[in-house]
C-alpha cells in the first residue's frame, strides 16, 4: 500500500512537472542570474564562489563586538589581517543587514592565545607545515584533520578583493 501511494505521488509530481513552461522558467532563472551579476557589480564584488581573494589592507578584527561582547574571531586576528589570502566558499545576501556576505576560508590558519605575558600561536594547517614559533596541531587534530583544520568566516563581501 505504501509503495503504491509513493508511486501515485511520484506520478502526480511528474504530471505536474510536465505542465511547467520550461522556457518561461529558464528565462526567469536567466533574469535572476543577470540581477545577481548586476548587484555584484554595483556592490564592487569582483570575485565569485571558489575564487582566491585577499582581505582589504585596512581590515582588522576588533577585540569586542559592537554590543561589547567578546569577539569570537579575536583569536584568529592575525590570519584574518588585511592582505591575507583565502578562498570564497559562498556568497549570499543578508536581508537583515541589507548587505552581501562572503564565507571566507584563509589559506593559512592559526589562532593566537595570550596567557599573561605569554603569547601562543597554534597552527591549524598540516603538522609538517608548522611555521617556526607556532605550536603544531594537537594530536587529535593531526589524526582527525591531517590536511589541517579549515574554518570558514562569514565576512562582509566589501572587505574582500579578487587576488
Amino acid at each position: 500500500m505504501t509503495d503504491q501511494l509513493r508511486l501515485s505521488n511520484l506520478d502526480d509530481l511528474v504530471s505536474w512537472l510536465d505542465k511547467i513552461n520550461t522556457q518561461e522558467f529558464r528565462y526567469e532563472l536567466e533574469k535572476l542570474r543577470a540581477i545577481r551579476r548586476w548587484a555584484f557589480e554595483r556592490a564592487g564584488i569582483d570575485y565569485d564562489e571558489g575564487d582566491q581573494v585577499r582581505i582589504d589592507g585596512d581590515y582588522a578584527v576588533s577585540r569586542q563586538n559592537r554590543d561589547g561582547s567578546p569577539n569570537g574571531w579575536w583569536h584568529y586576528r592575525e590570519c584574518l589581517a588585511g592582505g591575507s589570502l583565502g578562498t570564497v566558499v559562498r556568497i549570499d545576501f543578508s536581508p537583515h543587514h541589507m548587505a552581501w556576505y562572503a564565507d571566507f576560508q584563509p589559506d593559512r590558519e592559526w589562532s593566537v592565545d595570550e596567557s599573561g605575558s605569554r603569547t601562543v600561536r597554534r597552527w591549524h594547517g598540516p603538522v609538517a607545515d608548522t611555521p617556526e614559533g607556532h605550536e603544531p596541531p594537537s594530536r587529535y587534530d593531526q589524526e582527525q584533520h591531517p590536511d589541517g583544520r579549515k574554518h570558514t568566516f562569514s565576512m562582509r563581501a566589501e572587505n574582500l578583493r579578487h587576488a
